[in-house]
């Protein structure tokens, strides 16, 4: 389902990350990953399609992906009112954070994970957790 504002309301799967570098300003509240960066390509591995949308923990975009924003709890809790989905994806340590002091919790699954980026994905760790989402996704 599309709404108004052109963007769909309601998804399979919403995946918080931290932030969002390469750009000025604030970034975009809820957006479709580039499925050809890391976390990207990860992403649509792991949860068998593209029907996701992704959110940030930090408002504003950062220069580099070495930097950090800072984590918005009431900014990611209106992220997270956005749309209706089945599962909420929290990867890594920020957004798991955030999402934690952010005092809204959506009926949904709910996952946390360690960031699509992360050295330590092993081939069996993923195929793990594409097990896991795909049945989270039912």
């Amino acid at each position: 389902m599309i709404g108004r504002s052109g963007i769909k309301t309601s998804c399979q799967v919403l995946v918080v990350l931290e932030t969002m570098w390469g750009g000025s300003g604030n970034a975009p509240g809820l957006f479709r990953i580039n499925p050809y960066n890391r976390s990207g390509a990860r992403l649509t591995l792991l949860i068998g399609h593209d029907d996701f949308w992704v959110t940030n923990a930090c408002q504003e975009y950062v220069k580099n992906a070495q930097l950090h924003g800072k984590p918005d709890p009431a900014w990611l809790a209106t992220n997270l009112k956005r749309l209706d989905y089945k599962v909420l994806l929290l990867a890594g340590k920020v957004a798991q954070k955030t999402f934690d002091g952010c005092g809204y919790v959506p009926k949904c699954k709910i996952l946390r994970m360690m960031h699509p980026a992360a050295r330590t994905w092993t081939r069996v760790l993923i195929e793990q957790w594409k097990q896991k989402l795909k049945r989270a996704q039912k």
